[in-house]
């Protein structure tokens, strides 16, 4: 069984789970092979094996653990910064924190483009490849131009409490192409 993620731009391998009695086949290898060549096909730009190392663990009891209590693990991000699995599938996500420059693995704070996320634009992406004061946003029964609106020239894509980071987050991770023809209907 695989899991993909299908990102605007790229096709990412999560995971690849197979019976240890089926390792001769390779079944890694063809998998790659298989996703690389969807990529491919699907018109994607990149395929990542797996964004941050290409190193492949066990699903043991240590990665079920930490799968039980969170929605993403990031194992090699976990090793560096030493973080330990959970004793129990019990303990909740917000009692984990690491001290890395003061800053929990799983904060929410900050904007997209301070994650580094691959598939997603980063600022100067979206800055030199979309024009988001073109980008059309329906306000009751009228549609406008994020660039009509008070205070958009003022605002500033990497501040994540602005209108515009807002906006440049959703472009980064829509790409330009969905960008340009679509319009946000901010009634919803």
């Amino acid at each position: 069984m695989a899991v993909l993620d299908l990102l605007p731009q790229c096709v990412s391998g999560v995971y690849l789970i197979y019976h240890d009695d089926f390792k001769e086949w390779s079944f890694g290898k063809i998998s790659a092979l298989r996703e690389a060549a969807l990529a491919v096909e699907g018109g994607y730009r990149y395929y990542y094996m797996d964004p941050e190392t290409y190193h492949w663990d066990l699903l043991d009891t240590d990665l079920r653990r930490r799968l039980d209590v969170r929605k993403y693990v990031s194992l090699s991000c976990e090793r560096r910064l030493g973080i330990d699995a959970p004793s129990t599938s019990t303990q909740n996500q917000s009692d984990i924190s690491v001290n890395d420059n003061n800053k929990s693995v799983l904060s929410k704070n900050g904007s997209l483009f301070s994650k580094n996320m691959a598939g997603v634009m980063t600022a100067e992406e979206v800055e030199s490849q979309i024009d988001l004061g073109a980008m059309r946003i329906k306000l009751g029964s009228d549609i406008a131009h994020l660039n009509e609106l008070v205070g958009w020239s003022d605002s500033d894509i990497l501040d994540p409490k602005s209108i515009k980071c807002l906006f440049g987050e959703f472009a980064a991770t829509m790409g330009p192409n969905a960008t340009r023809q679509m319009v946000i209907d901010w009634n919803q």
